[in-house]
C-alpha cells in the first residue's frame, strides 16, 4: 500500500524496510511493524542486519524462541554481527554455538595474502601473523578476519565481510 500510496517516501531497499519497521514499532503499530520486518527478511533472505532488525522487534515484544531464530539467522548470515551477539547472550543462547568457526591452515591463509585495489588510491592489504589473517584499508588500521568459509572472510569489528575471486585454477586474483 505504501508502494503505491509513497511511491518516493521509501526507495524500499533493506535498510529502508528496516527504519519503516522501527518507525511502527516506535509508533505502538506492532502488527504493521512486524509485517514490514518479516517481509524485509524474505526480500532479503541474505542480509544479516534484515534477521538482526527483526530478532530485536521479537524480544521487545517477548518472542523470546522466534527472537532467538531470527538472531541466530543473523549471525550465520554473518558471524561478524555484534549487536546479534549482544542480543543472544540475554536469552540464555551462547553465541559460539551458534557460529561455525572455521580454522584455516597458514598454508591456506597465505593464498589471501597480497594488495587488492579497491578503487584508484584505495587498496587493500591482507597480511598473515601466525594463524591469523589481518586487513588493512589504505589510511585505516589493520583489523583480524575470520573465515566464515573457504573464500569468505569478516570482520568482527564492523559488519562486513570480504570475499575473495579466484580463478579456474583455484588461485585468488581478487
Amino acid at each position: 500500500k505504501l508502494k503505491e500510496e509513497k511511491p518516493y517516501g521509501y526507495d524500499y531497499n533493506e535498510n529502508e524496510l528496516l527504519r519503516l519497521g522501527k518507525e511502527y514499532l516506535e509508533a505502538g503499530e506492532t502488527e504493521l511493524a512486524m509485517a514490514v520486518l518479516k517481509l524485509n527478511t524474505e526480500a532479503y533472505p541474505k542480509a544479516s542486519a534484515v534477521f538482526e532488525g527483526l530478532g530485536k522487534a521479537y524480544v521487545q515484544q517477548g518472542m523470546k524462541e522466534q527472537a532467538i531464530e531470527a538472531l541466530s539467522k543473523a549471525l550465520e548470515l554473518n558471524p561478524g554481527n555484534q549487536r546479534a551477539v549482544a542480543q543472544l547472550e540475554p536469552l540464555g543462547v551462547d553465541p559460539s554455538t551458534v557460529i561455525q568457526e572455521l580454522v584455516l591452515e597458514p598454508e591456506v591463509l597465505d593464498h589471501y595474502t597480497g594488495v587488492y585495489e579497491f578503487a584508484p588510491g584505495i587498496t587493500l592489504t591482507v597480511s598473515r601473523e601466525g594463524s591469523q589473517l589481518s586487513a588493512q584499508l589504505t589510511g585505516q588500521s589493520a583489523f583480524e578476519i575470520f573465515p566464515k568459509s573457504e573464500d569468505t572472510f569478516y570482520l568482527k569489528v564492523v559488519e562486513a565481510q570480504l570475499v575473495f575471486g579466484k580463478d579456474d585454477d583455484g588461485l585468488v586474483i581478487s
